[in-house]
């Protein structure tokens, strides 16, 4: 009786539905990710332009103006690294969006055809 109750289309649509509630939450994920690149870059960025001003070009950097260079190399590495990761999601992402205008347009030419022939 279970199987049969599975069988009639419920399986595959908590399937369905459990893997969309996954794909959300990765890209949510993602975005959050873009987010905290984008407000890390921007402080750093402010740091950086204010230790240029305040630096003297005729001495040596200090050890403080030598971090924020490292610190500065790695977040801009770890932004590139994430470029790479978005090509999929932003690929995915247009390939749903596409599929899920096409499927809505479908959908409504469908039912607006059923509502005329009546």
């Amino acid at each position: 009786m279970v199987q049969q109750f599975l069988d009639a289309g419920i399986h595959t649509r908590v399937t369905a539905y459990r893997l969309l509630y996954y794909a959300v939450a990765l890209v949510a994920v993602w975005i959050l990710g873009l987010i905290a690149l984008f407000v890390i870059g921007k402080f750093m960025s402010k740091r950086t332009l204010r230790s240029i001003e305040n630096a003297d070009p005729n001495v040596n950097a200090t050890s403080s103006e030598l971090s924020l260079r490292r610190a500065y190399r790695l977040l801009i590495t770890v932004a590139g690294f994430y470029y790479y990761l978005s090509i999929p999601f932003v690929i995915l992402l247009v390939i749903g969006v596409a599929a899920l205008v096409t499927s809505h347009t479908c959908a409504w030419h469908h039912s607006e055809q059923s509502i005329w022939r009546r």
